[in-house]
């Protein structure tokens, strides 16, 4: 009993934890691409949920990633919200442009494209956009775009907000 006691000790001490940031390489991977970007930079507003520590923490990571890079945070903050559809992982934001959206305005990857002719929760992807999924998508994190159909950013901010299990593997996929 002794020696299974100590063998699940062992496995639990070695066993790694989840992991719940951005390491110190991928931060830099991440900002020395958002510098590169096109200019002018759209404003980010970063936000999490505010019932997440560990997402926050990481939203706070990336407060220094844009800022590093030369864009502009609001407020150099993170604001912790509660979104009416959260959504797991790294999801950008902008202002819906309502009518007129249709399903070639949307990335077909992501999981909430609406159906041809639908209005709302759909945004043209700028160049601020593709270079930050591009950063994202070179430390493995996937962002998926989601229009903001409720008028809470304000017109020409990207909200960034960082949700539940952002390391997650399958989410990656």
């Amino acid at each position: 009993m002794a020696i299974v006691s100590l063998g699940l000790t062992i496995v639990i001490w070695l066993w790694p934890a989840p992991r719940t940031k951005f390491t110190r390489a991928e931060q830099e991977r991440m900002t020395s691409l958002l510098k590169k970007a096109p200019q002018p930079h759209e404003p980010i507003q970063l936000g999490c949920p505010d019932t997440d520590d560990d997402a926050c923490l990481v939203a706070g990571q990336l407060v220094n990633v844009f800022t590093g890079a030369g864009w502009d945070v609001l407020g150099d903050k993170v604001a912790p919200v509660r979104l009416g559809k959260p959504a797991p992982g790294i999801t950008i934001m902008r202002r819906a442009e309502g009518t007129g959206c249709t399903i070639e305005d949307t990335d077909p990857e992501d999981d909430w494209a609406p159906e041809p002719g639908s209005k709302g929760r759909c945004f043209r992807e700028t160049p601020s956009v593709r270079a930050i999924r591009a950063a994202f998508a070179s430390v493995e994190v996937r962002a998926r775009r989601r229009g903001d159909v409720g008028g809470a950013l304000p017109e020409g901010v990207l909200g960034v907000f960082v949700g539940p299990r952002l390391f997650d593997r399958q989410l990656k996929e």
